[in-house]
């Protein structure tokens, strides 16, 4: 352990990643004009807006690279005695691109100078990744809904919807597998692993760029796509903008289900302003803007009918309740309990309707508040620094949880602020060396206080609406990540290497009063009109230990507290690389590359931690004891140290014809994926000092909800981190070829391939099969109440196949656009941690045969097509008739438009327990013939009629015949992700109209912008009820989609 310790200083202070870069490389050759070498050329780049200089010499081959450039167009020069100068302007350096360059001299003075107005390079000869950059024009022309940059990811190659948490997979990986920076500063939320915690407006945004294939070991901590965006810096000009961006619902389509306008004002207004403080030296940008947002959208919802709220009997706490809120829900129609009108259920028989179907509205409100600054300096050739700091804030409130499917008859609230920050110093040691070095700081704050604090969650198995705060209420976090980067750079004959570390120190301060304050389960919600038990009652609190104290679970001996989930969790990770890029010849380019990971294993400082420790035998059916928080009292971690974690890097890129306009580049490499902080966590919920306990049929809804009786046991549940925990891993690869077709258009096609390893998810660990049938819970030990073991394991795989075909018209002569489509196969055994939201459940349906849950995942759409354009149109943009000229022209048309395969998704039933191991969301059998001909009235994008479940294709499997009957399995099961959804498409728009505005010898801009999201008003139907439980199994209940009109104003200058 000294040893190791020593050597992870050592790498500190000898300075070696950061993660993707707000800069690229200009790589090149300089010969004669025979095509012999010329060594010792000096190589000169010059940036014309902020006159920032670098200088290299060639190497005995005539190569030179020049690297950790700003984004932003140069001039290149070479020059040798004896030879004239040759200068190529115009050369564009985006983020995170590696732009080749060939000058060839001719034989003359150094004195006489040759200028050439280059074209940077469309086809990159020196690297293998599959990566997109989204221009600056692109950010700011492209219909973006509320202005939110990210959605643009969703034009790159590779990536599809319906990921978790980011929202988005990259080839196949997780949502919880991306990254996301800003200057190469973390912008993750380590929590939830969300990627959007901070956001840009387009305005102060440079350009993005996401890798989704990288073979690049300068590039670690997760598997998935690397998202960078560059914020913009100022010039050696005074630049900037204003802008009012407003949606209204008036200007919207309306609903389709309710044929009106839903209520909806949105306010986007800021500015931002950059330009020099010492010319050639010292830089400012700032940047603000305020979001005012308060809409209503109108789904639809079972609700008890006012016939069944009669049937209430008197003193009861749901009699309080309607007395108190059913003409108090202040966001509904008259203030009141939504009133059914459709799709009435009898649930008991008396031929009075209890359920139906009502549209209710879900009211979402919120207002946030961005600002930032950057400062750039230039010490001189050799020393550059670059200072940046964003700081976001604001609240949102709402009246309907989906998660738990309630409807709150006040506002709920969160209340968040954002920080996000840091310095980069970069030094040229020599025109082949140099160092990087960055200091980042992130944090990220959430305060979510109860709504309605006494009325504890009141859940439906069959669907009603429940009522009450969600369980996971309250609670407050704030994560801050502290991060340490530096890259070493250079160069040793046709070797550039590349040398570095990356250290991130995370604090998690938390509180997680989830169940603190009771939850009440029913399958039938009639049974809460009449007031009977629950079937389940759960609570968070500190329960009593046994007769033989805190770790005897077999009995319960004095009084239930409230309990204490106050944590604050620290830990250490990072990695350290080495790469080596070998431009072997002047078309082929070799990279090599090792990084290590290190993830360390996080802890409580204030000696909280409660990860159980069991023994002796496997984890549970050999059980013969259990300590609470048995980790930390042996001296052990959340779970064991893992070292192994070497990812080795493979790629070439090889320019198949010679003329830099044809790439062949193929690789392969490895990855890994940090486990995100909810995960472990969630260790604040084990026994002793406060766990989740449940009753089962004992207690009815309680208005406060009190602490469990004195000498009373519930059956309690433990989060339990599989001790031998490694973290998740990804070997990815690549085979393709680029080739510019004609001037400024390149087509591209791709092989990209994964396989995914370690990936975490649930497991019921002490739950098997047939156990229900003796109607007792037993378990596979019950010598231990913890009925609910969450165990944190990470033993999933996946794998993905995609072909990505890829046409890119660089912006010219008025015309840009990309367009890509992909042929992917995603498989999985879960899409999340915590269960994707196509199965309903977070653990596989049967322990003892898990790999049943190998399928579709839950963002497998199978085609993708989509892209982008931005076209200027012509007509009298030149026009010496002022008039028309600015009536008729400067008009501009942008789009997005994508065509996407049906997502696939799960029949299943919450309640049913057919395998009868006291876990629901088991999967009927499946009653044969083509899946598809399971959806009633389907057509690829839907009809005029909605399509439906046959009901009769999803016959009951047979019970076990006993406990621990695995041929239960053998039954013809739904798999998981058996069937596909409609087919969708989109088309997105926004038309322009810029006027010239002559201001103080300048020309700014004043644009006039209307877009139009969904502008065809194409409405798709939901999916079908998939849950077999609920009443209204197989009903697809409307419509979603209308076009949404945003109008803005903007000055450019």
């Amino acid at each position: 352990m000294r040893l190791f310790k020593f050597l992870i200083l050592a790498l500190l202070l000898v300075g070696v990643s950061v993660w993707a870069q707000p800069t690229g490389t200009i790589v090149g050759t300089v010969t004669d004009e025979e095509g012999n070498a010329l060594p010792g050329a000096a190589v000169t780049a010059k940036n014309v807006q902020t006159g920032l200089t670098q200088s290299t010499v060639t190497n005995e081959r005539g190569f030179f690279r020049l690297e950790r450039l700003p984004r932003g167009i140069y001039n290149v020069t070479a020059e040798l005695e004896g030879f004239q100068t040759l200068t190529q302007e115009g050369i564009e350096v985006a983020t995170g691109a590696e732009v080749n360059l060939t000058f060839k001299l001719k034989v003359g003075k150094i004195e006489e100078a040759i200028t050439v107005v280059a074209t940077t390079p469309l086809v990159e000869t020196t690297r293998a990744a599959v990566s997109n950059v989204i221009t600056e024009k692109q950010v700011m022309d492209l219909p973006m809904l509320n202005r939110n940059f990210f959605q643009l990811v969703y034009i790159s190659p590779g990536a599809t919807p319906g990921a978790g948490r980011a929202g988005y997979s990259i080839t196949g990986q997780r949502g919880s597998s991306n990254q996301v920076t800003i200057d190469g500063i973390t912008n993750d939320d380590i929590g939830t692993a969300a990627n959007d915690t901070l956001t840009l407006p387009p305005e102060a945004i440079q350009e993005f760029r996401l890798i989704s294939n990288n073979f690049s070991a300068e590039y670690g901590r997760n598997t998935g796509g690397i998202l960078n965006v560059s914020m913009k810096s100022g010039t050696n000009e005074l630049h900037g903008s204003a802008w009012v961006f407003n949606r209204d619902g008036q200007l919207a389509a309306a609903d389709w289900l309710t044929g009106e306008k839903e209520p909806l004002k949105r306010w986007q207004y800021g500015f931002t302003l950059g330009g020099p403080i010492v010319k050639d030296k010292t830089f400012f940008f700032v940047m603000f803007e305020g979001v005012n947002h308060d809409a209503t959208s109108v789904p639809v919802g079972l609700f008890f009918t006012p016939q069944a709220i009669a049937k209430i009997p008197a003193g009861t706490p749901q009699k309080w309740y309607f007395d108190k809120y059913l003409n108090s829900y202040v966001e509904q129609p008259g203030n009141r309990y939504p009133v059914p009108d459709r799709d009435f259920v009898d649930v008991d028989g008396d031929g009075v309707p209890d359920y139906g179907r009502a549209p209710f509205n879900d009211v979402y409100r919120y207002e946030e508040y961005n600002m930032g600054i950057k400062i750039d300096h230039i010490f001189s050739e050799k020393d550059r620094i670059s200072f940046r700091w964003i700081y976001d804030f604001g609240e949102s409130h709402w009246n309907y949880n989906g998660g738990y499917n309630t409807l709150l008859p006040e506002m709920a609230n969160n209340y968040f602020h954002y920080h996000t920050g840091g310095i980069t110093w970069l030094h040229i040691f020599s025109p082949t060396m140099y160092n990087e070095v960055r200091l980042g700081f992130h944090r990220d704050y959430d305060d979510y206080p109860r709504t309605i604090a006494d009325v504890p969650l009141a859940y439906f198995y069959d669907g009603v609406i429940g009522f009450g705060d969600a369980t996971n209420l309250p609670q407050v976090f704030t994560n801050n990540t502290f991060q340490l980067a530096d890259t070493l750079s250079f160069q040793v004959g046709n070797h550039s290497i590349k040398a570095g570390f990356e250290a991130r120190y995370w604090r998690s301060y938390s509180v997680f009063d989830a169940y603190k304050y009771g939850s009440y389960y029913w399958f039938y919600g009639l049974d809460w009109i009449y007031n009977l038990p629950a079937y389940r009652f759960t609570i968070g609190a500190d329960p009593p230990g046994g007769p033989g104290g805190n770790d005897d679970y077999t009995g319960a001996v004095g009084e239930w507290k409230k309990g204490d989930t106050y944590r604050n969790f620290h830990g250490l990770e990072g990695g350290i690389f080495v790469q080596d890029d070998w431009r072997i010849t002047p078309r082929l380019t070799l990279s090599m590359g090792l990084r290590w990971e290190y993830y360390g294993v996080p802890s409580e400082r204030h000696g909280k931690m409660a990860m159980p420790s069991f023994g002796p035998g496997d984890y549970v059916s050999g059980i013969k004891y259990l300590i609470a928080d048995g980790r930390q009292k042996e001296g052990k971690g959340l779970w064991d140290p893992y070292y192994l974690t070497f990812a080795p890097k493979l790629s070439f890129a090889y320019d198949l014809t010679g003329d830099g306009k044809t790439s062949l580049r193929a690789g392969a490499g490895v990855s890994y994926d940090r486990t995100f902080n909810n995960i472990y966590e969630n260790d604040r919920f084990n026994f002793p000092d406060y766990c989740f306990s449940s009753f089962y049929g004992t207690y009815r809804w309680s208005i406060p909800t009190g602490l469990p009786a004195p000498n009373t046991r519930g059956q309690y549940s433990l989060r339990w981190m599989d001790p031998k925990l490694k973290p998740g891993m990804a070997y990815n690869w690549l085979l393709g070829v680029q080739r510019e077709i004609a001037t400024d258009l390149a087509l591209e096609v791709n092989y990209v391939g994964s396989i995914g390893m370690h990936l975490g998810w649930i497991h019921r660990l002490n739950r098997f099969t047939g156990d229900r049938l003796d109607g007792r819970r037993d378990y596979i030990n019950p010598y231990f109440a913890a009925t609910q073991v969450n165990f944190r394991a990470q033993d999933a795989n996946s794998r993905y196949h995609g072909l990505q075909i890829i046409l890119t018209k660089r912006f010219s002569k008025g015309l840009q656009f990309q367009t890509s489509y992909t042929l992917g196969k995603a498989i999985d055994m879960n899409s999340d941690y915590f269960g994707d939201a196509m199965t309903g459940s977070l653990a596989a349906v049967g322990h003892e045969v898990r790999e049943m849950e190998y399928g579709r995942a839950a963002f497998d759409y199978r085609h993708n097509l989509v892209g982008s354009f931005i076209y200027e149109l012509p007509f009298f943009k030149e026009s010496e008739n002022k008039l028309l000229k600015a009536i008729l022209g400067g008009w501009q048309i942008n789009g997005i438009f994508q065509v996407l395969s049906g997502r696939p998704f799960t029949v299943f039933s919450t309640a049913h327990d057919w395998n009868r191991d006291w876990n629901g969301y088991d999967r009927p059998l499946w009653g044969g013939g083509n899946f598809q001909d399971a959806i009633k009235d389907y057509t690829p994008f839907g009809g005029s009629k909605a399509p439906s479940l046959d009901k009769s294709k999803f016959p009951f499997p047979t019970y076990p015949k006993g406990p621990g009957d695995l041929d239960y399995y053998k039954q013809n099961l739904l798999g998981r992700n058996t069937f596909e959804w409609l087919w969708n498409y989109n088309l997105d728009l926004s038309i322009m109209k810029n006027f010239t505005i002559p201001v103080g010898g300048r020309d700014t801009t004043l644009q006039l912008r209307g877009e139009f999201i969904n502008a065809f008003n194409h409405h798709i139907w939901q999916f079908p009820e998939r849950n077999m439980y609920y009443p209204t199994f197989g009903t697809t209940a409307r419509k979603d989609g209308r076009r949404i009109v945003q109008l803005s104003i903007r000055y450019l200058f």
